[in-house]
């Protein structure tokens, strides 16, 4: 049985090497992100079924405390790198709700297009599924509706997913690292990027949070 201890260390863990800390989490390369950890589900379910101690308010107050000391943190922006066809893409996790591997795609009879693929199963609701390859015009690695890496983003009412041809895991940025889109990119990465950055001798495009649900949102028009 975890102690009182134990228990804040499983949810510091997010904090300090999961997706809002430094991202040096082992589990990290399998899970890709802290909710799809089973460490962290399992804090969850202990949160629902006991009362909060008594200097709970005091707890979550120095965990904060601490993230607002690390001023070189709060600079650091994390994203999921992934590519699509020949071009690396990053993702704000903070958009990212679900990463899934093998989820079949169901057509949706007279609807179902090059950029609205059809439907997904996903935590057990039927959500929208687009092709990012159609919008940027590239070809998949293979049939998207065999796709092996489904990403799931969300923002307010709003959740999308589409297949990647390969996940690469975790990366943190400093905005200090993005540059302009270049024009010579501009065809395949606009509009749903902001800028660049450079990893491991590659240029990654770093999705535009507000662009991409817009972008996505015209495929049902």
């Amino acid at each position: 049985m975890k102690n009182a201890d134990d228990k804040i260390m499983d949810i510091e863990c997010r904090l300090k090497i999961g997706v809002e800390g430094d991202g040096s989490c082992p589990k990290l390369a399998s899970y890709i992100h802290c909710r799809n950890c089973p460490v962290f589900a399992e804090f969850g379910r202990e949160l629902l079924i006991r009362r909060p101690p008594e200097d709970y308010a005091q707890q979550w107050t120095q965990i904060y405390a601490k993230r607002k000391d690390d001023t070189k943190s709060q600079r650091l922006s994390s994203v999921i790198i992934f590519r699509i066809a020949d071009q690396r893409m990053a993702m704000p996790v903070n958009i990212v709700k679900d990463v899934r591997s093998d989820v079949p795609i169901r057509r949706i009879p007279h609807r179902s297009n090059d950029r609205l693929r059809g439907l997904v199963n996903i935590q057990g609701v039927l959500r929208l599924c687009v092709s990012l390859h159609a919008f940027m015009e590239l070809s998949p690695d293979c049939d998207e509706s065999s796709a092996i890496h489904m990403i799931m983003i969300e923002k307010g009412v709003q959740n999308w997913v589409f297949a990647v041809d390969e996940l690469q895991g975790l990366h943190h940025i400093d905005p200090d690292e993005m540059q302009n889109t270049p024009v010579q990119a501009a065809k395949a990465l606009d509009p749903i990027t902001k800028g660049l950055f450079h990893w491991q001798g590659e240029t990654i495009g770093v999705v535009d949070e507000e662009a991409i649900f817009s972008v996505f949102a015209r495929s049902l028009r």
